[in-house]
């Protein structure tokens, strides 16, 4: 089912000339927006509860509609949000007659058998059927796709929202929270380890190679418009921070302009990660990051930067410390240098340039 069509027919048939308005304001009801008007349908403005979506142009707090469902009609473009039918019910907004809710549309499965699973919301999910109770589907044309040898922990948990794609490799295991929001892109490849941990994608992409590890603890976050790569046969150690923005909304107080997450800004705001790097435990790798093959980034380092291959990188900021080495995934008194892999026994390019 296209949720737009669905706002857009029964908005059509019940508004009768009052002022249309999406309930909150964020890229999903913008995107809303949008689409409605490619339709020929006018958003007047959004409402919201949050003080600080209020501080925005042509966003109102929601208590504007108390008593006034005569004037306008409401726009809920989210299922699973009764706080906000709640809200509605209690500023005289009691049915179709005054509001379209997403979470109104009748729930049915239209197939349901081992490997293959699909609703009338238009979302897939391909794997095997036990692992269906650890997936909450909270939105529309979602994609899923979990091989059947990938081995599963108890404590994992997948949470999607709208047209988005989630692809796992075989032999992949799987660990911690991963929430996958609006229009957003998780793509890992074969045997890769992930421990317990937080893995967050909000309209963004994260794609990852083959035989990631990762130790526990880890937060990995691309926001909006943004993306992370990574490449294969990399190690992560314990409680990594990785994310592509700065997590909350900076102005310049003179010009009164956001100065670090406008959509043209978070645009290039991406990490790259080349093959066989190892990041050491505690490390925090920025935007406007790219470390290329066969480096180490050491323990507690800040990283925003970009980083040669085959070498060390360390401190706060990261800056070279040392060139022209090779690593190996072996712990004891190894001396064979074979074991780092063929292709990452070289020499620091550029070594002077950085």
């Amino acid at each position: 089912m296209d949720r737009i069509d669905y706002i857009f027919d029964i908005t059509r048939k019940f508004a009768n000339g009052r002022k249309i308005l999406l309930y909150g304001y964020n890229e999903k009801t913008r995107g809303i927006k949008n689409r409605l008007a490619g339709k020929g349908m006018k958003i007047d403005f959004f409402v919201d509860h949050s003080l600080y979506q209020n501080k925005k142009p042509g966003v109102y707090d929601s208590r504007i509609l108390d008593g006034r469902s005569d004037e306008f009609y409401v726009i809920v473009g989210m299922p699973n949000r009764l706080d906000i039918i709640c809200k509605l019910h209690s500023f005289g907004y009691f049915s179709q007659n005054d509001y379209v809710y997403l979470g109104d549309i009748e729930y049915c499965v239209l197939r349901d058998e081992d490997g293959y699973f699909e609703d009338n919301y238009g979302n897939q999910l391909i794997m095997n059927r036990k692992l269906r109770s650890q997936i909450t589907l909270n939105g529309f044309n979602s994609r899923v796709v979990i091989s059947d040898d990938c081995v599963v922990s108890p404590d994992f948990h997948l949470l999607i929202t709208d047209e988005c794609t989630v692809e796992i490799g075989n032999g992949t295991w799987l660990n911690g929270n991963f929430s996958i929001f609006d229009q957003s892109h998780f793509q890992c490849g074969e045997r890769c380890i992930f421990a317990k941990g937080l893995l967050e994608i909000e309209a963004a992409d994260i794609r990852i190679g083959n035989d990631l590890t990762t130790e526990s603890g880890y937060v990995i976050r691309a926001s909006r418009k943004s993306s992370i790569i990574i490449g294969n046969d990399c190690m992560f150690s314990y409680n990594l921070n990785m994310r592509t923005n700065d997590g909350h909304v900076i102005f310049d107080v003179k010009t009164g302009k956001n100065i670090n997450s406008t959509d043209e800004l978070c645009e290039s705001r991406n990490i790259r990660i080349g093959d066989h790097v190892w990041v050491g435990m505690n490390a925090c790798i920025l935007y406007n990051t790219d470390i290329s093959n066969g480096s180490i980034i050491g323990a507690m380092s800040l990283v925003k930067a970009k980083i040669p291959n085959n070498c060390i990188a360390a401190g706060n900021p990261a800056r070279v410390i040392r060139t022209d080495i090779a690593w190996s995934r072996s712990n004891n008194n190894s001396v064979d240098i074979d074991e780092c892999g063929d292709g990452f026994v070289k020499c620091t390019e550029n070594k002077y340039s950085f």
